[in-house]
């Protein structure tokens, strides 16, 4: 419907939009609320969105690089078959997937998608539609890691769901079951290049599940599922990638296990963000819900100060402490009236620690105090920060 909206009319055009809008309100694009941290790394900032959905994310004054680590939703487990003797299979694995992208250019704006875990496969005594759910993809602007892949299912599997998402980074594929699909491997996503705020960003590519081997696999084994960084084997999950970006070396992206699999045990509950849900082997079970994604962004903190000075008023040839805590290491120097203070010269600086400079005023009148921080780390920014103007009075007492 298209809607003229004419002046005078306002009020009636509003009553008309209200009664064609849902009763249930939906947001659309809400603002980004990620958890931050600013501890963990010293002079930097470490954002990470767990919520799963879409929300745009606004980039703080002066922020237009940073390090961003997509991490997709893991594709869900096979569902296990209704017998366990050594001809029936159990589910595959499903996939993970990841991209990790350094020093990205960024917009002001940014909308970010938070990609959901698989829904592991169904159980049915027929034997079909029993393939893990592919998981949801995750992006940051047009960069984008494909969803894992599902676990195979004993027969009629949807090659759909097996297959990895496409994107940046590819999802990677679920692994299949021990029956009529055995040896069709869970395929990973296609891989292409983006371009995101006029720069390029190389594929990374996917990674397939595992099949089962007749000659290796102990009976009645499934395959687990293929992972951000490797393929899977018959009984080995495919690799995660490991990333230092919060601060704390982490696997993610690792394919789904699988019954085969050494220290294989079934685990509805999927740890870890991307990681493939675990297929199924037993009577009438389900498989494992694939793990959900993560945006997780990086950047150095602006350089900045707090200043302060003493209580008092200004007075000729009289010490005054001037002080400033600037929020990284460096060297601080005070000015009064562009020139330098006496003593306060390239005075070492401790990150969140006050440095003082004793300044005695040798002019009456209005003086401009100012302080430059110069960063030890040399890619954040030199600054000048204004501590104030004051008034110099005459000198409270007269000289003997």
């Amino acid at each position: 419907m298209n809607l003229r909206v004419r002046r005078g009319a306002v009020l009636t055009t509003a009553v008309l939009l209200a009664s064609l809008l849902p009763q249930t309100a939906v947001a659309v694009d809400p603002a980004c609320v990620p958890i931050s941290d600013t501890a963990t790394v010293s002079g930097f900032t470490i954002l990470t969105f767990n919520s799963i959905g879409t929300c745009n994310w606004t980039a703080p004054n002066g922020i237009t690089t940073l390090d961003s680590l997509l991490v997709v939703g893991g594709g869900g487990g096979g569902a296990g078959i209704f017998t366990l003797d050594s001809s029936a299979g159990g589910g595959g694995g499903g996939g993970g997937g990841a991209y990790l992208a350094s020093s990205v250019s960024i917009p002001s704006s940014v909308t970010i998608q938070v990609g959901g875990g698989g829904a592991g496969g169904g159980f049915s005594a027929s034997r079909s539609g029993n393939t893990g759910a592919r998981g949801s993809s995750s992006s940051f602007g047009t960069i984008i890691a494909g969803g894992g892949g599902g676990g195979g299912c004993d027969i009629d599997c949807s090659t759909t769901a097996v297959r990895g998402g496409d994107g940046t980074a590819a999802g990677s594929g679920g692994g299949s079951s021990n029956y009529y699909n055995a040896y069709d491997a869970g395929p990973a996503g296609t891989a292409a290049n983006a371009t995101f705020n006029l720069n390029s960003f190389t594929a990374q590519v996917g990674y397939a599940g595992g099949t089962y081997s007749v000659s290796s696999s102990i009976g009645g084994a499934g395959a687990p599922g293929g992972g951000a960084r490797g393929a899977a084997t018959y009984n080995t999950r495919g690799a995660a990638l490991n990333s230092n970006i919060t601060g704390t070396a982490v696997d993610y992206g690792r394919g789904g296990g699988a019954y085969g699999v050494a220290g294989w045990t079934f685990t509805s509950s999927t740890p870890g963000y991307g990681t493939g849900g675990d297929g199924q082997r037993t009577t009438s079970a389900n498989g494992a819900t694939g793990a959900q994604g993560v945006v997780i962004l990086k950047y150095k903190n602006l350089s900045s100060m707090t200043t302060s000075v003493a209580a008092g008023s200004f007075n000729y040839r009289t010490a005054k402490s001037i002080t400033a805590t600037p929020n990284t290491n460096g060297r601080l120097t005070f000015r009064a009236n562009n020139k330098i203070i006496p003593n306060c010269k390239n005075l070492v600086a401790v990150m969140n620690v006050a440095r003082t400079c004793s300044y005695r005023a040798s002019n009456r009148g209005n003086v401009n105090l100012t302080v430059t921080l110069v960063p030890t780390d040399g890619g954040m920014s030199t600054i000048t920060s204004q501590i104030g103007s004051f008034f110099v009075n005459p000198r409270s007492t007269s000289r003997t």
